[in-house]
């Protein structure tokens, strides 16, 4: 899966070589565009078509989360901003 940019998302995490985050030296870390407020974080992320057909088949997402801890997450599939339309 790869971040991607969305409507609403108003900072972005840089990423950068893996040794900077404690991975192999050979690993790049991605930008992560998100909508950040003061408790709260929401990332968006696209599936290519083989992760669509593995998920399809076994119904499971893996969660890498970098260090020893595990903070509160959710995973979604549906969009947490609601859409307002003009009058």
């Amino acid at each position: 899966m790869k971040p991607i940019d969305f409507e609403t998302s108003n900072t972005v995490f840089r990423g950068g070589r893996g040794d900077d985050f404690g991975l192999e030296a050979g690993d790049v870390v991605a930008d992560l565009p998100a909508w950040k407020s003061r408790r709260l974080v929401v990332t968006c992320w696209h599936m290519g078509v083989w992760e669509r057909l593995l998920f399809l088949f076994t119904g499971r997402v893996w969660v890498h989360v970098l260090g020893s801890g595990m903070p509160p997450i959710a995973l979604s599939t549906e969009n947490p901003f609601p859409v307002v339309k003009a009058k």
